[in-house]
Protein backbone atom coordinates (compact mmCIF):
# COMPACT_ATOMS: atom_id res chain seq x y z
CA UNK A 1 0.00 0.00 0.00
CA UNK A 2 2.92 2.34 0.63
CA UNK A 3 3.99 2.24 -3.02
CA UNK A 4 0.50 3.12 -4.21
CA UNK A 5 0.20 5.95 -1.70
CA UNK A 6 3.52 7.48 -2.81
CA UNK A 7 2.47 7.25 -6.47
CA UNK A 8 -0.78 8.99 -5.70
CA UNK A 9 1.07 11.73 -3.88
CA UNK A 10 3.09 12.59 -7.01
CA UNK A 11 -0.07 12.64 -9.10
CA UNK A 12 -1.96 14.81 -6.64
CA UNK A 13 -2.84 18.32 -7.91
CA UNK A 14 -0.77 19.96 -5.16
CA UNK A 15 2.34 18.09 -6.40
CA UNK A 16 2.36 19.85 -9.76
CA UNK A 17 5.81 21.37 -9.17
CA UNK A 18 7.38 18.02 -8.27
CA UNK A 19 5.72 16.40 -11.28
CA UNK A 20 7.06 19.11 -13.60
CA UNK A 21 10.55 18.63 -12.17
CA UNK A 22 10.36 14.87 -12.79
CA UNK A 23 9.21 15.49 -16.37
CA UNK A 24 12.09 17.89 -16.94
CA UNK A 25 14.60 15.31 -15.68
CA UNK A 26 13.06 12.56 -17.82
CA UNK A 27 13.06 14.81 -20.89
CA UNK A 28 16.71 15.71 -20.36
CA UNK A 29 17.65 12.04 -19.91
CA UNK A 30 15.73 11.10 -23.06
CA UNK A 31 17.53 13.67 -25.21
CA UNK A 32 20.89 12.64 -23.74
CA UNK A 33 20.15 9.06 -24.83
CA UNK A 34 19.15 10.26 -28.32
CA UNK A 35 22.42 12.19 -28.55
CA UNK A 36 24.37 9.07 -27.58
CA UNK A 37 22.63 6.96 -30.21
CA UNK A 38 23.23 9.61 -32.86
CA UNK A 39 26.91 9.70 -31.91
CA UNK A 40 27.18 5.90 -32.18
CA UNK A 41 25.47 5.95 -35.56
CA UNK A 42 27.73 8.70 -36.86
CA UNK A 43 30.82 6.82 -35.67
CA UNK A 44 29.65 3.61 -37.32
CA UNK A 45 28.89 5.27 -40.66
CA UNK A 46 31.95 7.50 -40.76
CA UNK A 47 34.69 5.71 -38.79
CA UNK A 48 37.77 7.65 -37.77
CA UNK A 49 41.25 6.43 -36.98
CA UNK A 50 44.29 4.72 -38.43
CA UNK A 51 42.61 1.37 -39.15
CA UNK A 52 39.08 2.71 -39.64
CA UNK A 53 38.81 1.97 -43.36
CA UNK A 54 40.27 -1.51 -42.88
CA UNK A 55 37.78 -2.33 -40.12
CA UNK A 56 34.92 -0.90 -42.18
CA UNK A 57 35.87 -3.05 -45.20
CA UNK A 58 36.17 -6.19 -43.05
CA UNK A 59 32.75 -5.59 -41.50
CA UNK A 60 31.19 -5.01 -44.92
CA UNK A 61 32.73 -8.25 -46.22
CA UNK A 62 31.50 -10.15 -43.17
CA UNK A 63 27.95 -8.82 -43.55
CA UNK A 64 28.00 -9.69 -47.26
CA UNK A 65 29.23 -13.23 -46.64
CA UNK A 66 26.65 -13.84 -43.93
CA UNK A 67 23.74 -12.42 -45.91
CA UNK A 68 24.78 -14.29 -49.06
CA UNK A 69 24.98 -17.55 -47.09
CA UNK A 70 21.47 -17.12 -45.69
CA UNK A 71 20.10 -16.31 -49.12
CA UNK A 72 21.74 -19.39 -50.62
CA UNK A 73 20.15 -21.62 -47.97
CA UNK A 74 16.74 -20.06 -48.58
CA UNK A 75 16.94 -20.60 -52.32
CA UNK A 76 18.21 -24.15 -51.89
CA UNK A 77 15.46 -25.02 -49.42
CA UNK A 78 12.63 -23.55 -51.46
CA UNK A 79 10.74 -26.08 -53.62
CA UNK A 80 10.97 -23.88 -56.72
CA UNK A 81 14.53 -22.76 -56.03
CA UNK A 82 13.69 -19.09 -55.61
CA UNK A 83 14.23 -16.84 -52.61
CA UNK A 84 10.54 -16.29 -51.88
CA UNK A 85 8.31 -18.38 -49.68
CA UNK A 86 4.73 -17.77 -50.39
Amino acid sequence: MAVRDSALRVLAPQQNEAREHILELLTKAYWMEIETVMSYLAASVNPDGVRAQEVRDELADDVFRRSRGRGARRRRDHPRGCGHRG
